[in-house]
């Protein structure tokens, strides 16, 4: 259900004028609507942080 949601909105799409910046400069690897989910759990020593789950979505050009 979220890919579709994704696709249906364009959240992650490369804008236009930036593609087409891009494609000037030629492109090996595009890789649009791409879901990252980063997590962290701090651990210093004597004190312990509480954890985060963040999501994100983008584009990817090499």
């Amino acid at each position: 259900m979220a890919v579709f949601l994704r696709k249906l909105f364009r959240i992650g799409r490369l804008p236009s004028a930036l593609r087409a910046g891009v494609d000037a400069e030629g492109v090996l690897f595009l890789a649009e609507y791409v879901a990252v989910t980063r997590r962290f759990r701090g651990t210093v020593p004597g004190l312990r942080s509480g954890g985060s789950i963040a999501g994100y979505v983008g584009s990817l050009v090499i």
